[in-house]
């Protein structure tokens, strides 16, 4: 079975764009379904992302989507993703197309934490993110597709 890990990014924009609580009540039902089933998941990393919004996907990742989000260091596999974790930051610093930053917000966020807890389980990342074009912003970490992820229709598929 697959497991998907979602980005922080999956979970705010479907709240803001796409599926609002009073539109598309299913799809945040469906969410808990697939939580259940162990499908779906996430971290606690984006958990505390959304919280800091202090909206109604905050209010709804507190009560019923708390069980989509999982331990990164306090988890029996805590050495594991933290190892992960690393290897993952050292390739963002050892780049040098990415600018100081994009390295410093993508290893203050979510992002790498991310990716290294569906490394450690084998998952595919979902993500909203696409990578920058040199020139504008620099080319966004995020969107590692040198670093063993490749970039298909908003999601990653780590290896």
């Amino acid at each position: 079975m697959s497991v998907y890990v979602l980005d922080t990014n999956v979970f705010i924009q479907a709240h803001r764009l796409y599926y609002p609580f009073d539109v598309a009540p299913g799809f945040w039902d469906s969410l808990i379904e697939f939580g259940q089933k162990g499908i779906i998941q996430s971290i606690d990393w984006v958990r505390n992302e959304i919280i800091d919004g202090k909206d109604a996907l905050a209010g709804w990742v507190k009560g019923e989507g708390a069980i989509l989000f999982r331990a990164t260091i306090t988890s029996d596999e805590s050495n594991t993703i933290i190892a992960a974790y690393g290897r993952v930051g050292s390739l963002v610093k050892a780049t040098a197309r990415y600018q100081d930053i994009h390295r410093e917000g993508f290893l203050a966020g979510a992002d790498g934490w991310v990716i290294a807890y569906a490394l450690v389980i084998g998952g595919t990342v979902v993500t909203m993110e696409q990578p920058a074009r040199i020139g504008t912003k620099g080319e966004n970490p995020r969107c590692m597709r040198s670093h063993r992820c490749t970039v298909d229709y908003y999601v990653r598929h780590v290896t």
